[in-house]
């Protein structure tokens, strides 16, 4: 791996960095406006934890709030996956 590679890499694992603390507290301001028990029910359906024959109606009662956090968590899966892929190339090459 080159320089130019080395601080690209470096670089986007940084602006990945501050990706995840902004969507981390966004995800915290939600959790709170929506209340434990609505988390836990959007956690089953995130997770694919609820019944095939439920899912449906389930999406149904979704509103902006829950589809809100839904796209967060779906949004930090993301990112934090490509920031380990990034390090893992760091590691590998030895940095």
């Amino acid at each position: 791996m080159d320089n130019s590679d080395h601080e690209f890499l470096s670089q986007m694992v940084k602006e990945l960095g501050g990706t995840v603390s902004k969507l981390t507290a966004e995800e915290k301001e939600l959790a709170q406006r929506l209340g434990e028990e609505r988390i836990e029910e959007l956690k089953e359906f995130f997770l694919k934890q609820i019944p095939y024959e439920d899912e449906y109606a389930f999406k149904l009662s979704l509103d902006h709030w829950d589809k809100k956090i839904l796209w967060t968590w779906m949004r930090l899966e993301r990112i934090r996956a490509i920031r380990a892929k990034a390090g893992s190339k760091f590691m590998i090459v030895g940095q």
